[in-house]
């Protein structure tokens, strides 16, 4: 007989992420997720085997009270448990939550939380269906193993009740490739031993816990984390209208460009640390990967040849500069570059010269590479650096890059407002869309918004 779901559900993935974590390590059950009330409805009415809801009160599509009215009515028999940044008494007095604050404590869990202020109200109230988890070993699903995988831990995959492989050993530098080719395989689930788990937990708190009590989150946070996974991020590019076509094209870009880089020992070795940094050098890289291919798909430009040099430079480009607060100034003309010291400065602008000059002896670096990278800072205008060409300079695929950069940029460093796409759209409109990046912007207006090539 199989085991009764759990349903957690929360509007921000982050929070959703720690909740089934944290449930995933504590249970066996297995763990469904949804965005808001109507979704999980439509969860509850398709399954019928879930024993037991957390949510969360405020969401767009449906707070947490409806989604209660609706379990107390159609499911009564399954458990159900509210989570909210609002002080408890704020929902004491709401009389839909009436039953729910009949025991003391009640089924209620106050954001932010830590570990055990989750699991407490979910093991008295979550219901006789849920199954305590084998002691030896902590469950994670295996695409939160490589959101969160900055820890260096041994990972087993499960293949019977007590035969446990190990495959990935705690010193192991670059899990990714790994444990790629186990979710292709169709592996759901990675365990991690409880000695070990804890040091894992308390890493990946660090990262997400800080953002629970900040109910609002956008896009911005979605790509933050998504970009920690290959595998998982075109969720994120969903978001922003990317097609699935895109996504499949840039992963095959990515592995192949990823094992042409590992012949090259100088190389692989810095992209060995970028990939293990995750900071807003790697963020933009992996964005910059793929925006760059979904835009060259809907132009003349779109060829696996391409896709490869693509690629390539976006994991390159900054390859000179160690400082992500330097890959973050993108122009030569504002307060931030000011700002800095002389030799920051000539970081900065020399960076495309320098970077190409470590890229030198990598053999697979074709010409057209090279080019992409020394002008990824130029723009349309003339006003760009290091050499200030415009829009009838700059190369073609060169002009695919700069239009992805400066839109993963910008979706890496500003809050992601409705107003803030709309100054996208209109900066790209406006300054990109003549000479050599026409193409490139009609490729980038065809891939989020639809439109077929």
């Amino acid at each position: 007989m199989s085991k009764g779901k759990i349903l957690i559900v929360d509007d921000s993935e982050s929070n959703a992420a720690v909740m089934a974590m944290h449930a995933e390590a504590e249970w066996d059950n297995p763990i469904v997720t949804a965005s808001n009330a109507q979704d999980a409805i439509s969860i509850l009415t398709q399954h019928k085997d879930i024993v037991t809801v957390i949510s969360d009160f405020n969401m767009e599509g449906g707070t947490g009270g409806d989604l209660y009215a609706y379990v107390k009515k159609e499911r009564p028999t399954v458990a159900f448990i509210l989570i909210a940044g609002d002080d408890i008494d704020t929902y004491k007095s709401k009389p839909e939550f009436s039953d729910l604050f009949k025991e003391n404590p009640p089924a209620f869990i106050s954001k932010p939380f830590e570990k055990e202020d989750f699991l407490v109200p979910v093991r008295k109230y979550g219901g006789p269906q849920l199954v305590h988890a084998e002691s030896q070993y902590k469950k994670i699903a295996i695409e939160r193993f490589l959101m969160f995988n900055e820890v260096l831990v041994g990972a087993y995959i499960k293949l019977s009740q007590t035969k446990f492989v190990k495959i990935l050993r705690g010193d192991d530098k670059f899990p990714e490739e790994t444990v790629r080719k186990y979710i292709k395989k169709g592996v759901k689930h990675l365990f991690i031993e409880t000695s070990e788990y804890q040091k894992f937990l308390k890493a990946a708190s660090k990262k997400i816990l800080g953002k629970l009590s900040n109910k609002k989150v956008g896009i911005k946070e979605k790509l933050e984390f998504q970009v920690h996974s290959v595998d998982s991020i075109h969720r994120g590019l969903r978001d922003l209208g990317m097609s699935e076509i895109a996504v499949t094209l840039a992963d095959k870009s990515m592995d192949t460009t990823m094992n042409s880089l590992k012949k090259n020992k100088s190389i692989s070795g810095l992209i060995s640390k970028l990939l293990l940094k995750k900071n807003y050098i790697y963020q933009l890289s992996m964005l910059t990967n793929y925006l760059s291919v979904a835009i060259a798909e809907k132009t003349d430009y779109g060829s696996p040849s391409s896709y490869k040099k693509l690629t390539m430079c976006a994991l390159l480009q900054d390859l000179s500069l160690e400082d992500e607060n330097l890959a973050k100034i993108v122009n030569l003309h504002g307060e931030p570059f000011e700002k800095l010291k002389p030799d920051h400065k000539k970081l900065v602008e020399n960076h495309p010269h320098k970077t190409v000059e470590m890229l030198e002896k990598v053999d697979d670096f074709a010409a057209d590479s090279k080019t992409i990278i020394m002008e990824h800072h130029e723009r349309p205008s003339g006003k760009g650096f290091p050499r200030g060409i415009n829009h009838l300079k700059i190369a073609p695929l060169s002009c695919v890059f700069i239009i992805a950069h400066q839109f993963a940029h910008r979706l890496l460093t500003e809050p992601l407002t409705s107003e803030t796409f709309q100054s996208i759209n209109i900066e790209l409109k406006e300054n990109y869309g003549k000479g050599n990046f026409r193409k490139a912007y009609q490729g980038f207006v065809k891939a989020f918004k639809g439109e077929k090539k």
